[in-house]
């Protein structure tokens, strides 16, 4: 099934593919195929709507965590050094395998930026 609206990654918040800038730009297009492949491989993927209740972002596309065979794309995104950490909940609502979202977004951008990785080795 494709989806025929666009959706926003909740809690990030990738380069661009319009970057002028080469090296940027190619830092987005690896965004691109890194989520691309995991959500084409994907058995089940499912879209979870943001702790504050939000449902669409300015430009009317939807926002949330997407969720593709039991893993967080939004986290494996920042893990893998494509965006820098933006998610924080200050009520720590959402917490998976005992670990709050905060926490666990907080160690992803650790781990990229002590390996160098994405957008931290620019």
């Amino acid at each position: 099934v494709e989806l025929e609206e666009s959706v926003r990654f909740y809690g990030i918040n990738t380069l661009e593919s319009g970057d002028p800038d080469p090296v940027r730009r190619a830092l987005a297009e690896a965004s691109g195929a890194f989520v691309r492949q995991r959500l084409q491989n994907a058995t089940v993927i499912y879209l979870q709507s943001p702790p504050d209740g939000r449902n669409t972002e300015t430009y009317g596309r939807y926002l949330g965590w997407i969720w593709y065979d039991g893993k967080l794309v939004n986290y494996e995104v920042v893990l893998a050094g494509y965006s820098q950490n933006f998610y924080n909940d200050p009520t720590d609502s959402l917490v998976y395998n005992g670990v709050t979202l905060n926490e666990w977004f907080r160690r992803a951008e650790s781990i990229a930026r002590a390996s160098r990785l994405g957008i931290w080795a620019l």
